[in-house]
């Protein structure tokens, strides 16, 4: 299991509708808890963004966010969250989705994979 807890100092150059686009860079503390009882602490650097961009008149949306973490005792170690996806209304309130979501932890855990990729197809509800 991960934890993480940060502060960071952001911008956010574009904030409209049909375009909206942040960034944030800061520190963080990263525990990993392993089902063995091990546990490894660390502090780092993080850089997050989150872009959101209206493709068409009728709302489909396109959005891209990652989060990138640098540990400060091994750069190496990095770990990288990603989450790359459309989304489109369709009726009232009702959004359909389709999401990519990438992990990558550059020094996994015994016998963990590094990478990890999932695929969304879904309905949500905004309000």
């Amino acid at each position: 299991m991960r934890s993480e807890v940060g502060l960071g100092i952001g911008h956010q150059p574009y904030e409209e509708d049909d375009l909206s686009l942040s960034y944030v860079i800061g520190s963080n503390y990263i525990r990993d808890d392993f089902a063995s009882g091990d546990r490894e602490e660390d502090i780092g650097l993080t850089w997050a963004l989150d872009y959101n961009q209206k493709l068409f008149e009728r709302g489909l949306r396109f959005y891209h966010e990652h989060d990138l973490a640098l540990p400060y005792t091994d750069a190496g170690a990095y770990l990288l969250e990603t989450e790359t996806g459309f989304k489109m209304p369709i009726i009232s309130n009702i959004d359909g989705t389709f999401k990519i979501e990438f992990d990558w932890d550059n020094n996994p855990a015994l016998g963990a994979e590094k990478g990890d990729t999932q695929y969304t197809l879904g309905l949500g509800y905004s309000w």
